[in-house]
């Protein structure tokens, strides 16, 4: 959960972009948006297998670069 303390004087408008930009990084936005639509179990499945096999080949190209 992002949170954001008063700083001084800081002005509303500051805390809110600040409290906007912890949520990007927290990702919550994306979770909300995940959870308004219902997926398939199936869909699910065959997303996160895909999203697998490009983080593979991610990690092999970098490990290719430094060695």
């Amino acid at each position: 959960m992002a949170k954001v303390k008063k700083v001084g004087d800081e002005p509303i408008e500051k805390m809110l972009r600040r409290f906007r930009r912890e949520c990007n990084i927290d990702g919550i936005k994306e979770d909300y948006k995940k959870s308004l639509l219902y997926e398939k179990p199936s869909v699910v499945k065959k997303r996160k297998k895909q999203e697998g096999i490009i983080e593979t080949r991610r990690r092999n190209r970098l490990k290719s670069v430094i060695l």
